[in-house]
């Protein structure tokens, strides 16, 4: 019921939106505006569409003349477009030569950093979510990866990849069977 309330009030605004675009369209200026078979007079007179109440305007006259003038020569005024603030010297007199351009001094582009070593491994994905202790035994950790329950004491391998350092009562310290990756995990979780 609540997803067909939405789509009618979003269908109400589009009307409401069309119909603005309508009545604004067909509000333009009326004396622009002269209906299909209707001729207009070009002296700003009106004719025959003076009984609709749409008058036209008078089209201005083009000076052709003006446009036919001559184009002038372009001229060398030493821009370079395809340089930055350079400007080539130009050169005056029929024999005069001009210069060479000064070419700014070549810069290397910096090189990014390419780190040293191996990548540091992924996180260790699981969460430390219990502490099972027994008075004369060792401490068992109980972790999970999201999808299963895993047991370990200290030295224990869990998932055959990570190796369980140590378990303290409010966290364990964990790390890949290389010794790489160590990690505190709180016994909330990471």
């Amino acid at each position: 019921m609540a997803a067909s309330r939405s789509q009618l009030g979003t269908l109400a605004v589009a009307v409401v939106v069309l119909a603005a675009v309508i009545w604004w369209q067909r509000g333009a200026d009326p004396a622009t505006v002269v209906p299909a078979g209707k001729k207009a007079s070009l002296d700003g007179q009106q004719g025959p569409s003076s009984r609709t109440g749409v008058v036209a305007r008078s089209i201005p006259t083009v000076a052709i003349g003006r446009l036919k003038r001559e184009a002038s020569e372009p001229s060398d005024t030493g821009r370079d477009p395809f340089r930055f603030g350079a400007v080539r010297p130009v050169a005056s007199g029929p024999g005069a030569t001009s210069p060479q351009p000064v070419m700014p001094p070549v810069v290397k582009p910096i090189e990014p950093a390419v780190p040293a070593g191996p990548p540091p491994p992924p996180p260790i994905p699981l969460k430390f979510i219990a502490v099972i202790s027994k008075a004369a035994g060792p401490k068992i950790a109980m972790l999970t990866d999201g999808h299963g329950v895993y047991y370990g004491v200290e030295g224990a391998v869990i998932e055959g990849q990570y190796r369980i350092v140590s378990i303290r009562a409010d966290s364990i310290e964990m790390t890949y069977l290389d010794g790489r990756g160590r990690k505190t995990i709180p016994l909330s979780g990471s």
